[in-house]
């Protein structure tokens, strides 16, 4: 069994440019997260107007409501869903790789 990684274990060398001090430090990761939300939220403009949008073209119609959009409205949830959840992994590796980083300093 392998013990599991703790934040505070330092970050791999390559991942860390030398001599970065934390205000570069922190530059770098803002804008790590910056683009991981405009990428995001890309995806977040698609799903919600994107699939709405050629959903018009799906005839199926059930009891007089036409199913594409209920579809759509629905597959959209599961979507808004996975995004909050890769939002949260990806900001916690981000977060951890600072913490990992400055912890390594001291």
């Amino acid at each position: 069994m392998q013990p599991t990684p703790t934040s505070a274990e330092p970050v791999p060398s390559d991942r860390v440019p030398q001599g970065e001090d934390d205000e570069q430090l922190d530059a770098r990761l803002w804008q790590r997260r910056m683009r991981v939300t405009a990428a995001l939220l890309g995806l977040w403009l698609l799903a919600t107007f994107g699939v709405a949008y050629f959903a018009r073209e799906l005839s199926i119609v059930v009891w007089g409501w036409p199913l594409s959009f209920w579809v759509a409205a629905q597959g959209a949830l599961l979507v808004y869903m996975a995004l909050v959840v890769a939002y949260a992994v990806r900001m916690g590796r981000i977060d951890d790789e600072r913490d990992a980083t400055t912890a390594g300093r001291r």
